[in-house]
């Protein structure tokens, strides 16, 4: 039932991180139905978020003395990136962050990437200095808005900078026998830095 994967890649997939009796070509129900999950996987990042995989079938073949091992794939269609806003943020910051996010307008929808987005935006955020900086439609339908049949969606982030945070005064305690500026010189900031 596939037509995105070809045959080699498909093999491929299948040995990547293999059991030790799967990878000798040995029965192993366990790691069939492991596979099936990590096909599954495969396409969703690939942007068919309602693919859907049987059970492994497995037939025994009895002259060859070898099973068979066959999963039915209903590919479903593709979901792609209609639009990506994030309101919030000034124009140099916004296109910083859409080079660091692994989805993109136009692009294919990947989920499972998209909350990892959703951290590298948080990070960046922190490290300009915004460190109470949130995203204020996490938890809501604004955030991820499906359209029709779900083969697109669009992408909507909705930030609160609030203030940017400087560090004032750098109190060193505790130190008995290292001096405090050799301390302040292994830091990686200085008192009015982000």
């Amino acid at each position: 039932g596939k037509s995105f994967l070809p045959d080699k890649r498909l093999s491929d997939l299948f040995y990547e991180n293999t059991s030790e009796l799967s990878g000798l070509d040995i029965y192993d129900l366990k790691y069939y139905e492991g596979f099936r999950e990590k096909l599954r996987e495969f396409y969703i990042r690939n942007g068919f978020l309602g693919v859907f995989i049987n059970e492994p079938q497995i037939q025994f073949e009895s002259k060859t003395k070898k099973f068979r091992v066959s999963f039915k794939v209903r590919e479903g269609l593709r979901t792609s990136i209609t639009s990506f806003s994030i309101d919030g943020l000034s124009f140099d910051e916004r296109n910083t962050v859409y080079n660091l996010l692994i989805n993109k307008e136009g692009g294919l929808f990947n989920p499972i990437e998209f909350k990892n987005d959703l951290v590298r935006l948080e990070d960046f955020l922190k490290k300009a200095g915004y460190y109470f900086a949130k995203i204020e439609n996490l938890n809501k339908t604004t955030l991820v808005k499906y359209l029709a049949d779900n083969s697109q969606v669009e992408l909507h982030i909705k930030i609160k900078l609030g203030m940017k945070v400087f560090a004032d005064q750098i109190i060193i305690i505790g130190n008995k026998k290292t001096r405090k500026e050799l301390i302040k010189r292994e830091l990686a900031f200085d008192s009015g830095s982000l």
